[in-house]
């Protein structure tokens, strides 16, 4: 096998596990209550933190020669992530565009037969910005390397600049439990093209529901669920390679949210299978890529006392 392809590979699967990184509860009790809907938060420069995260990532690599797979692996990664992120950058509608995270733990779990791997040691700074439309990081002000990134970038993702959640899955009237609506369609187009995806508008198939409503100290939290399928047929375009891919991309999740918008804590659950064939231009030869993800994490300002539980 051409050792060209062989490096363009193993950079791509990084590459592309980051690119996508890029994006239960009580009923209320009163069948017609209605809630103004907000996701988006402001945030300003010094905000902090709490983080607790959970996720496996399964990646699976084959081979495709003449249409058989060849070569294939599966890689299944266990995480356990705590600690305190400070924003130091914002953009103009208040969302984080550089942030520092003080590691309490990172932790790459062990499967029983190997003991855990530390990532990164306690109280190390891991800072995640934005540089040139695309997300860096680095660790104690040094560049982060390809292996540490390769562990981090499903985690520490950055909302895009410039687009709100609000504005892509956001709806003006106030909604009841159990009602469902779609996203902006043509924001999400230009949010995937702004990555270097080339997806058809039409083909994009979205849902956000209002699953269901708690209160604390009078403050709604609501629980939605979304859900973000993209099928097959799409150009997508590593930002440092050239290549041709066709990818089916689906994303489903969960997300608690207090709807005082003073408040930023949150819980998220998402699920998230990318697969996709990878063109590189040689005779024969692809690239067949499946990554899955499963990611619970709860984030909550230092300055409140007990985070919404699910």
């Amino acid at each position: 096998m051409n050792p060209k392809y062989k490096a363009r590979k193993r950079r791509f699967c990084q590459d592309i596990a980051l690119l996508i990184a890029l994006v239960c509860f009580p009923t209320w009790g009163e069948e017609d209550a209605e809630f103004e809907i907000q996701f988006h938060r402001a945030h300003s420069v010094g905000d902090e933190h709490h983080w607790v995260v959970n996720g496996t990532l399964i990646r699976e690599t084959a081979d495709l020669i003449h249409g058989v797979r060849t070569e294939q692996t599966k890689r299944v990664s266990n995480y356990h992530i705590e600690g305190v992120s400070t924003v130091q950058a914002i953009d103009e509608t208040g969302q984080p565009q550089k942030v520092d995270f003080r590691v309490s733990t990172l932790t790459l779990r062990g499967d029983g037969t190997k003991p855990d791997v530390e990532v990164l040691p306690k109280d190390a700074v891991l800072t995640s910005a934005y540089d040139n439309g695309k997300i860096l990081f680095w660790v104690d002000g040094e560049e982060a390397s390809e292996e540490v990134v390769a562990h981090v970038g499903s985690f520490f993702n950055l909302p895009p600049p410039g687009v709100t959640m609000d504005e892509i899955w956001g709806v003006k009237e106030r909604k009841r439990v159990q009602d469902s609506w779609s996203a902006d369609t043509e924001l999400l187009t230009k949010q995937f093209a702004a990555s270097g995806i080339e997806i058809n508008q039409e083909r994009i198939k979205t849902r956000m529901t209002l699953r269901n409503a708690t209160t604390t100290k009078g403050i709604p939290i609501l629980e939605f669920q979304w859900d973000l399928h993209v099928p097959e047929s799409n150009n997508m375009h590593s930002p440092d390679q050239d290549s041709k891919i066709e990818a089916n991309f689906h994303e489903k999740g969960t997300l608690v949210i207090h709807q005082d918008p003073h408040l930023n804590t949150q819980h998220q659950i998402t699920e998230m299978i990318f697969e996709s064939k990878i063109d590189y231009g040689y005779p024969d030869e692809k690239l067949w890529l499946r990554i899955q993800k499963k990611i619970e994490r709860t984030v909550s300002p230092v300055s409140e006392e007990t985070p919404p539980k699910p």
